[in-house]
């Protein structure tokens, strides 16, 4: 799953925030968020089943939670699983 939210900075500037839901392999889920419209088409792009690797790094702490940053997406190919 991805969420969008969109937004203006205080010097007018647009921007958007992906959501993007983590289904992780030991079976839990974790949502992280990203900027980066590429990373949030791709992740947009996947649908059930398929497989991607991530690269995360610590987000700021949100309502005493830890968060993550997505700041990398890949899918994978047919060979690891995908298709």
């Amino acid at each position: 799953k991805v969420a969008e939210k969109v937004g203006k900075k205080t010097n007018g500037q647009s921007w958007t925030r992906y959501g993007v839901l983590l289904s992780l392999q030991d079976g839990q889920e974790q949502w992280v968020n990203t900027f980066d419209t590429d990373f949030g088409a791709t992740a947009s792009s996947l649908t059930g089943g398929n497989l991607a690797r991530v690269a995360l790094k610590p987000g700021k702490p949100w309502n005493g939670k830890e968060t993550f940053d997505l700041v990398g997406i890949e899918p994978m190919g047919e060979e690891e699983g995908n298709g």
